[in-house]
């Protein structure tokens, strides 16, 4: 019987490749050894063509665990496929990037990988795979359009009303008219900013502290309309931090918000003191 993917052997599947093997063939290939070297089991598998045999890999720490595995050093083969962007966020500005979901379709439909184990992985790392396998890029074109579709449904008189009622909750003090009412916890942090320099947010997780930095930051802009705000955050929490701003009922484009990755950041404002 030839040897099969899968996470470990069983009755069914005796003889399962190991890491160590797939990446030796890998590279035998002709793949790039230090990205080779980033993939997890799955990914090792779409790469080299392997049908995945048996459960999806559960969340537990194991070996094959794609949510304990070793990221693959950045590079341009991770963080651009043709003309699209394989890191940064898919927005007005840049709308070249993909969307996570767009590359999870794509690994499912062409490399018949497992959903979730395709889910569990970085976009730059789909790309990679993809690009290999020589998969056609999908068009920008077609995001556009999806863009241009939503723009046309939001001229419907149904979306008109909830803009006008957008603009009323943006009246008012900027710890009220928060459509998710704030707790008690993070309105006293709120107030605390507003003639404090800083404050450090230690809650708990699921708290609501991207809520409450939202909330801190409309007060600012309040008290100084000229101001900006700049957010730093992993790649991971970007699109969060826009969603929390839907929530709190503020513009996601508003252009006084700048959102910087914390490479971004480090890279535009080096040599700038803070103190």
């Amino acid at each position: 019987m030839e040897k099969v993917c899968a996470s470990r052997k069983t009755k069914k599947y005796p003889d399962v490749y190991t890491v160590t093997e797939l990446r030796k063939r890998a590279i035998a290939d002709g793949h790039d050894s230090k990205l080779v070297k980033g993939l997890d089991k799955s990914g090792l598998c779409a790469l080299l063509g392997i049908r995945w045999e048996g459960k999806a890999i559960k969340i537990g720490g194991s070996a094959t665990d794609p949510t304990k595995r070793k990221a693959p050093k950045k590079s341009k083969e991770l963080a651009v496929w043709k003309n699209r962007d394989c890191i940064g966020i898919q927005s007005i500005k840049n709308p070249s990037a993909f969307k996570k979901e767009e590359l999870v379709k794509l690994a499912v439909k062409k490399l018949e990988m497992n959903k979730s184990t395709a889910a569990a992985m970085k976009k730059s790392e789909l790309c990679y795979l993809l690009k290999k396998k020589g998969v056609k890029v999908p068009k920008i074109k077609s995001i556009e359009k999806k863009k241009s579709k939503s723009l046309k449904k939001k001229v419907k008189s149904p979306k008109v009303k909830t803009l006008k009622k957008k603009s009323k909750a943006l009246s008012g003090d900027c710890i009220e008219r928060s459509r998710l009412k704030l707790r008690e916890h993070q309105a006293f942090l709120v107030n605390y900013l507003k003639t404090h320099r800083g404050v450090i947010a230690a809650f708990d997780v699921g708290t609501g502290k991207t809520l409450t930095a939202v909330a801190a930051s409309q007060c600012y802009l309040d008290a100084t309309p000229k101001g900006k705000v700049i957010v730093v955050t992993p790649v991971s929490l970007q699109e969060n931090f826009r969603k929390e701003m839907k929530a709190y009922g503020a513009d996601p484009d508003d252009p006084r918000y700048e959102l910087y990755t914390i490479g971004m950041f480090a890279k535009k404002y080096a040599m700038i003191r803070f103190y």
